[in-house]
């Protein structure tokens, strides 16, 4: 099994693209709360909303799905924000998926290509014994609560399994 290392080094702030706020903001109205209020509370500028490939703080945003979560009484918020995720909501890193040729080239794509998507974050694919094994770590040790960030983030990569593989497609477990 591989081992991620924790980055402790703070002088590079940890990233994600603003393409993430798009469908965060739908999910978040959808559970009837305030988008304007929980963007406030996590210092998110609303004005991401309409440039996807603009890198926002991966904190802030970490902030806002607890802030959700506290909100909306939701335990699983992570959960349940990954599982409707469409690779679309992805922008560059979900296309890059969409438009590979097969499930394994859009896995190996993904994976290569999260970095970019994500900084100080690790997505690794790995087979065994005909199995896929996705994992997936936060390399940036001063983020402490990862629970919903990990659900959505391979609750996205799901996503674009079962857009492959059907919609009754489920993983045979997760760890």
């Amino acid at each position: 099994m591989h081992r991620f290392t924790l980055a402790r080094d703070t002088k590079q702030p940890t990233t994600v693209m603003g393409a993430v706020i798009s469908g965060f903001a739908s999910f978040l109205r959808l559970q009837g709360a305030e988008v304007e209020e929980i963007f406030e509370r996590s210092a998110i500028n609303p004005d991401v909303l309409g440039d996807p490939n603009q890198p926002i703080s991966l904190p802030a945003f970490l902030k806002a799905i607890d802030t959700a979560a506290l909100l909306t009484d939701s335990d699983n918020f992570g959960l349940w924000l990954g599982n409707q995720y469409r690779p679309e909501y992805l922008g560059l890193w979900g296309y890059i998926g969409l438009s590979s040729a097969t499930l394994g080239e859009a896995l190996l794509n993904m994976s290569r290509y999260f970095p970019e998507f994500q900084s100080r974050s690790s997505l690794k694919v790995s087979h065994h014994q005909g199995k896929v094994r996705v994992e997936y770590g936060l390399l940036d040790g001063s983020i402490v609560s990862r629970r919903h960030d990990a659900e959505m983030t391979l609750g996205n990569v799901f996503n674009m399994m079962r857009r492959a593989l059907g919609e009754c497609w489920a993983p045979l477990g997760m760890v």
